[in-house]
């Protein structure tokens, strides 16, 4: 079952292996933390402060690997930068996204 410590320790393995890929220091926002959205209509999103929200309807589920996939979309957003909302940059982007 998720919690909010998987979504914790899901976010730090992802930002870690992104960062392996794409150096932090090149990202257009840097990685400010995870939280739980108010918003509840997204898996996910990214804000301009560089925190990533998260849905908290995935806590109490075992939906890992869309959480992954989540925090990896959004972690894309953090380094293209949130003007770059699905253009080709963002499609460029080589994140590892996890097969569902």
């Amino acid at each position: 079952m998720i919690t909010f410590t998987t979504i914790d320790s899901t976010y730090a393995e992802c930002v870690r292996i992104a960062s392996n890929l794409t150096p932090i220091s090149t990202w257009k926002l840097h990685p400010a933390g995870i939280a739980l959205d108010t918003h509840k209509a997204n898996y996910g999103r990214a804000t301009k402060e560089g925190e990533i929200l998260i849905n908290p309807a995935f806590i109490g589920t075992t939906a890992v690997n869309k959480l992954k996939e989540t925090m990896y979309h959004e972690i894309a957003h953090l380094i293209v930068g949130l003007n770059d909302n699905h253009n080709k940059n963002f499609n460029a982007l080589k994140v590892p996204y996890v097969e569902i």
